[in-house]
């Protein structure tokens, strides 16, 4: 008797990027290695020089420089990671006090007859704060409270996950009003008024927003099973504990768990007021959260003990998310050691310079779509690629705006599917989402997307687009 054949298993998101990095790698020996010249802003922020290329020696990465680039991408992204640690942290500790579990419950109760509308509620409010701070990061933060209100819904986790990715890396960032992470650096660089412009992005947020709502909603509603059954399956592919899937009889808040909730609240609100305000980073956000988490403990009634406890298991609990984010990292830094980054961004400029006028438009949009690939990061990518872009729009005769709408969709639309975005393969696997199950997902959603991106770029150059 012959043996069956073995079926083909998708790899884990791990071995993808181990591959991703070995392809880049490979890249290093075929592209040539080049170099732009930097210039200082009004603003101190060093950027490259359009007017300064020069090709170099080829730096192809060797067989220790590979190696070296996943502890490199660690540290290169070490802001991000322990922004995601520390903020999972201090999640846990609130969730430690028993006001998530109940607060889900009461939530899934109230919705059992109609659990479909949670999801638009949920994706305008996570959108919205996307829209004017950015950090999708905040996205892995989410997943541990959305996911256990899906499935006590009858929903999957695959669910959760659109609703989290979708309002966040799409409605939010996608529209970006006033999010100083894509949208404020290129201002910046360009010479824009901060955050002008904000009327057609606001309405790109509702277009964006009505558009993933109904298709998550029609999703969900295909693979919606009673409850228990969807519980089973969460706790059996490891997306919800036993813990999680076995609720306390108590579900109405003690006076202390109110308090708890309030001061999260409060204190949440006050983080999102600073950011906007105050420009708070990653570090600052992280710092606040360290505080959101020990002051909730102490009010919880927690004790120093638990409330370190809580921190460290909340950390543990995205552990594997936060080492792919470093491995991600790992590939922007291949190609920067290799000085191949800049060549490409060159070549694209030569590119742009010989197009007509709406697709040069357009064309920003294509190529930002296809170079988050190699760049995730939303303000990397702008001090890499506007410094050059740019110029470049001034000399066809683009308005700056229109070419800042081009980047922001571009980067917008492509993060949710390229594995080399480590935010976004950090939150499929602490959801327990394969990366091929959400592509399936996705990929029809991405050319919705990618059609309205291009109208709204057409129209945006019609209507001249501005201030300039």
């Amino acid at each position: 008797m012959s043996e069956k054949k073995k079926k083909f298993k998708m790899p884990s998101a791990l071995v993808i990027l181990f591959f991703l990095l070995l392809f880049v790698t490979v890249l290093t020996y075929i592209v040539p290695a080049g170099k732009f010249g930097t210039l200082t802003l009004e603003t101190g922020q060093e950027v490259a020089d359009p007017n300064q290329f020069n090709f170099v020696d080829q730096n192809p990465v060797g067989f220790l420089g590979f190696w070296s680039a996943f502890p490199k991408g660690m540290v290169d992204a070490a802001t991000v990671i322990a922004f995601t640690l520390i903020i999972s942290g201090s999640l846990e500790v609130i969730k430690k006090t028993g006001v998530i579990d109940i607060a889900i419950y009461n939530l899934s109760q109230r919705f059992a007859n109609n659990g479909v509308w949670v999801i638009p509620i949920l994706m305008f409010v996570l959108g919205a704060i996307a829209t004017f701070i950015g950090t999708e990061e905040l996205s892995m933060v989410y997943i541990p409270i959305i996911l256990p209100l899906m499935i006590s819904l009858g929903f999957n986790n695959l669910t959760a996950t659109a609703v989290v990715i979708l309002s966040t890396h799409i409605v939010g960032v996608m529209s970006s009003m006033t999010n100083p992470f894509n949208v404020g650096v290129s201002h910046q660089i360009t010479g824009l008024p901060m955050f002008s412009g904000v009327w057609l992005r606001g309405i790109l947020f509702i277009v964006l927003f009505i558009i993933c709502t109904i298709y998550t909603m029609r999703y969900a509603k295909s693979i919606q099973t009673d409850p228990e059954a969807a519980t089973k399956e969460a706790v059996r592919i490891g997306a919800l504990k036993e813990s999680e899937a076995n609720t306390d009889d108590t579900h109405e808040m003690s006076k202390q768990q109110k308090w708890v909730g309030i001061v999260a609240i409060v204190l949440f609100a006050v983080i999102l007021a600073l950011v906007i305000i105050q420009g708070w980073g990653m570090i600052e956000m992280a710092g606040a959260f360290v505080l959101l988490g020990t002051v909730a403990g102490l009010v919880g009634g927690m004790g120093g003990d638990d409330i370190v406890d809580g921190f460290v298991d909340g950390a543990i609990g995205v552990m594997s998310g936060s080492i792919l984010i470093g491995v991600a990292t790992g590939i922007s830094v291949i190609m920067q050691e290799a000085k191949i980054l800049d060549t490409i961004v060159y070549y694209f400029g030569n590119f742009l310079q010989n197009l007509p006028l709406m697709l040069s438009a357009l064309a920003i949009f294509i190529f930002i779509a296809l170079f988050a690939f190699f760049v995730p990061s939303g303000s990397g990518k702008a001090v890499v690629t506007m410094p050059i872009i740019s110029p470049l729009a001034r000399m066809v005769g683009l308005n700056q705006q229109v070419s800042v709408l081009g980047y922001v969709l571009g980067d917008g639309v492509a993060k949710p599917f390229y594995p080399t975005s480590g935010t976004f393969m950090a939150t499929l696997d602490i959801s327990k989402v394969k990366w091929q199950d959400w592509a399936k997902f996705y990929i029809p959603l991405m050319i919705i997307l990618a059609t309205v991106s291009i109208i709204f770029i057409i129209v945006a150059q019609l209507i001249n687009y501005g201030p300039f």
